[in-house]
């Protein structure tokens, strides 16, 4: 198992911790990494990764360069 130090603003940690409910830093870290998972996934499948306002309007592409430049389509 890999393991992996980052230093973190404690406000940084504190906010997401309270905006998301999880309790501690492992498991702002676990989320993270299994949301950066999914996105390289999709990625390779070549689908665009969006963000929209519930009724569909505002549409922004997520741009997060490791994503743009670092992931091969499979497809």
């Amino acid at each position: 198992m890999a393991e992996v130090r980052v230093q973190v603003p404690d406000e940084i940690m504190a906010e997401l911790k309270s905006t998301l409910g999880l309790r501690t830093n492992t498991d702002i870290v676990e989320e993270a990494l299994t949301m950066l998972n999914w996105a390289a996934e999709e990625k390779k499948n070549g689908r665009q990764i969006f963000s929209a306002r519930p009724d569909g309007k505002d549409v922004t592409r997520l741009a997060m360069r490791s994503l743009m430049n670092g992931v091969r389509s499979t497809v």
